[in-house]
């Protein structure tokens, strides 16, 4: 039990790390862009028509002009409360956003899972008593056709 306990844990250790260097890598990407984050999510048409302090609100708002690791470490102590922010284009918060779309690729991804178990299970169940018969041969191929391309160090090919 020790033993399996000492596994989850480096793994839960691992997968924090590889989180932690991702969001960090992607910030430093995002920070590095020469693009100005006001006039890619406004628009140069809108940011031309408001006024300077309505600009200024703006940056403040988003927090352009503050330094890139105070805005980093912000943002990851929101996160790890669970503040992922609000989305831009939705006007919610991030996490509801996500929820919201989770729900309908979750039922997607069951879908697609029982759909491929019960035409497996429809065609492999057929196939093992019918040994060498032609269905059993046409039902093995569109098996294999649909597995993918083959792998070339296959010592069978």
């Amino acid at each position: 039990m020790k033993h399996r306990l000492t596994f989850a844990g480096k793994k839960f250790i691992r997968m924090g790390t590889l989180l932690l260097g991702v969001s960090l890598v992607t910030f430093l990407l995002m920070n590095a862009s020469p693009l100005d984050p006001l006039q890619t999510n406004v628009g140069e048409t809108a940011l031309g028509s408001m006024s300077r302090e309505q600009v200024e609100n703006l940056r403040a708002y988003w927090g352009v002009d503050t330094p890139a690791a105070e805005r980093y470490l912000g943002w990851l102590g929101n996160a790890l409360t669970g503040d992922l922010g609000e989305s831009l284009l939705y006007r919610q918060p991030v996490l509801a956003v996500v929820g919201q779309r989770l729900s309908g690729s979750v039922l997607l991804l069951l879908t697609a899972w029982l759909l491929s178990g019960i035409l497996g299970l429809a065609l492999g169940v057929p196939s093992g008593p019918a040994g060498g018969s032609c269905g059993h041969r046409g039902r093995q191929r569109v098996g294999e056709e649909s597995a993918g391309p083959c792998d070339p160090w296959d010592p069978s090919l």
